[in-house]
């Protein structure tokens, strides 16, 4: 935050940039069998300590899902390997083969 002398009003502190930006949230749109999923984009990257533009690693998500990041952990990593994984899959099958 901004040191006080150098604050024009009051609220200049919180127009700082050193303020942390709220992540977007993130929503797969259900159908007639299931709700929509939201989840803030970037959450497991953050338990993890793993920057946002990376892969997280693969032991990193095994010991995530085994616990060691906590409860909120566990359960951002089943859903990442479980939920969002599966849709990768279905995605992939539906795509169109490109012709050759």
């Amino acid at each position: 935050m901004a040191a006080p002398s150098t604050l024009v009003h009051e609220r200049d502190a919180m127009n700082s940039t050193t303020r942390r930006q709220p992540r977007a949230m993130v929503t797969i749109k259900g159908d007639k069998k299931r709700k929509p999923l939201r989840f803030r984009e970037g959450g497991l990257h953050v338990t993890t300590g793993t920057p946002g533009g990376e892969k997280i690693p693969q032991a990193k998500m095994q010991a995530a899902a085994r616990g060691e990041y906590g409860p909120q952990g566990v359960k951002q990593a089943n859903f990442a390997m479980h939920a969002l994984h599966a849709g990768q899959q279905t995605a992939a099958r539906n795509r169109r083969r490109l012709r050759t």
